[in-house]
């Protein structure tokens, strides 16, 4: 009877202790098993973070440096053949003297032969455009010259004198020849105004600008100790003299002849290759004219800020002409008016560049 007692007794003991046993495995695995996957689903918030922040600034720096080069447009190159427009065509008439003869055919024009004392023969002393009608101007008898005006046919309108000396720059408007040296009535050839030049400047272009006439002058400076060609517009003042209104800008040229620094009146700069460069003018948008002066002529314009736009070649040698100075002028527009005395004719062209 003690043994059976014993016997359950030591069963319920047995199954007490394994019911013990199967209520704590559970209560101790939970926990770390709780702990251990909080923890790392928590440190992905950091990792997702660093992947932000290394694509921003890729976003942000790497468009500006391919965009860049984009921005400035290669320069237009103008084809002279394909954009000049004839307005006038002249037949010389060619001698060692003037004057040109009354009886000579009305498209004509005086050329001087070189003796053998001057660089070169000469063809008109100037020519101006006022909308159709053109006004040339010979060497004839110097100081007096031979004055022709023509319509938009090329028809001579009248013919007068004008007393002039040897600058060879005009500009016209409503019958009224502006020279450096005075304002000329066209029809008689009277004079209506004298100028005064400045001593110190050297003439480099006329322009009409806003209905008045504007010199464009240079005068040269040490700046540095660099040699520099000041350009200026000069405008005619109460006293009838040309004083200084707008600086264009300044050239410094390389001492080898490799290159021309341009520094505008805004601070800009600009180099060309090269020397020989001098200033055209420039048009109410703004834009510079530079030529160029080498075994051709070439035109350029530049915008105001300092980047080259387009480019003419105007394709006649020193060995075309009959006249090694060709005559340009440039209107406000932007229309560049071409003189050239070709050794049969003498053409006056239209180019807008």
């Amino acid at each position: 009877m003690k043994r059976t007692i014993v016997f359950f007794l030591m069963i319920i003991l047995l199954c007490f202790a394994a019911a013990c046993s199967s209520s704590t495995e559970p209560t101790v695995t939970a926990v770390p098993t709780e702990i251990v996957t909080a923890q790392p689903s928590a440190l992905i918030v950091p990792t997702a973070t660093a992947e932000i922040q290394t694509e921003t600034p890729a976003e942000v720096v790497s468009p500006m440096p391919t965009n860049h080069p984009t921005e400035t447009p290669a320069p237009e190159v103008i084809s002279f053949e394909d954009c000049a427009e004839e307005i006038l065509r002249l037949i010389p008439y060619k001698a060692y003297d003037g004057p040109l003869p009354t009886n000579a055919p009305s498209d004509s024009v005086l050329y001087l032969i070189d003796d053998g004392s001057d660089i070169s023969s000469f063809g008109p002393f100037l020519f101006a455009v006022d909308g159709e009608t053109k006004v040339v101007c010979d060497f004839g008898v110097a100081p007096i010259r031979g004055m022709y005006m023509y319509d938009a046919n090329g028809q001579l309108v009248c013919h007068s004198e004008i007393a002039l000396s040897d600058y060879r720059l005009a500009v016209l408007l409503k019958g009224v020849l502006y020279t450096v040296e005075g304002a000329f009535d066209v029809e008689s050839g009277s004079l209506l105004s004298e100028y005064s030049i400045p001593d110190d400047v050297v003439d480099e272009n006329m322009q009409l600008i806003d209905q008045m006439p504007k010199m464009i002058f240079s005068s040269a400076s040490r700046e540095s100790g660099i040699y520099t060609l000041s350009y200026d517009y000069y405008e005619i003042d109460s006293k009838n003299m040309w004083t200084k209104t707008e600086s264009l800008c300044k050239m410094v040229e390389d001492s080898n002849g490799e290159w021309t620094r341009i520094t505008f009146a805004s601070g800009t700069e600009l180099t060309f290759d090269g020397c020989g460069y001098s200033v055209l003018g420039k048009d109410r948008d703004g834009n510079f004219y530079f030529t160029r002066i080498n075994k051709t002529k070439t035109v350029i314009k530049v915008s105001p800020d300092g980047l080259v736009r387009s480019i003419l070649e105007i394709p006649y040698t020193f060995e075309d002409l009959w006249d090694n100075l060709m005559l340009l002028n440039l209107a406000e527009d932007g229309t560049l008016y071409i003189g050239a005395s070709l050794p049969d004719e003498f053409m006056v062209w239209a180019v807008s560049i």
